[in-house]
């Protein structure tokens, strides 16, 4: 006889719980993350400054610059507008430049000779006496040349004042070979300091009333 066949049974092994591969999550300290943040509104700071700078530099150039255009437009309206000379006869001493000296002779000779009503010029205003018929004829020619420049105002007053204040040929100085007229000593002293900027001021004014 064949035996009965025997049935098995296997008991069910116990599954070992899984291990989790996943490291646990690290919370980063309250003052790790103050500190994360801080450098980063300081470098977005930075760079916003460092973008901003440039801008503000160009916008205070430019406020600047039409500033003094500002200033020059405003005061070379004031000057007398008459930038070409006219010989005439003086009879008074109204608008006389130069104390009635002749500015051609003191140009060419570096002397003072007094000028001739006989022979006088009006220029941008003012009334310029001259020692002959030559030296009025050479004026003419070139007033610019031999005139004060600003029409004998001060052009340190002009510049920095903004206004107009006749200046005196005791305070006076040849720069650039151009005669400059100063009210006082200390304004003559304060255009040495910076002499190239107040005579392009000055240069700048006179072309444009030119204009």
């Amino acid at each position: 006889q064949q035996a009965a066949p025997t049935q098995l049974t296997v008991a069910p092994q116990p599954t070992a719980p899984a291990q989790s591969t996943v490291a646990p999550a690290q919370v980063a300290r309250p003052e790790a993350v103050i500190n994360t943040v801080t450098h980063l509104i300081g470098d977005a700071t930075a760079a916003a400054e460092s973008v901003a700078a440039p801008a503000v530099q160009v916008a205070q150039a430019a406020a600047q610059e039409i500033q003094q255009q500002t200033v020059v437009q405003a005061t070379a309206q004031e000057v007398p507008a008459e930038p070409v000379a006219k010989s005439a006869e003086v009879e008074s001493n109204d608008d006389l430049s130069m104390d009635g000296y002749c500015c051609v002779t003191l140009h060419n000779e570096n002397r003072w000779a007094k000028g001739d009503t006989r022979w006088g010029a009006r220029h941008r205003g003012r009334v310029y006496l001259f020692h002959s018929a030559a030296a009025q004829q050479q004026f003419l020619a070139d007033p610019d040349q031999y005139s004060p420049i600003l029409a004998g105002y001060d052009p340190v007053s002009f510049r920095d004042e903004s206004k107009l204040t006749t200046g005196s040929r005791d305070h006076g100085v040849r720069f650039d070979d151009h005669m400059f007229l100063f009210e006082s000593e200390a304004s003559l002293q304060k255009f040495w300091s910076a002499p190239e900027q107040y005579a392009a001021m000055a240069y700048k004014a006179m072309q444009e009333q030119a204009k």
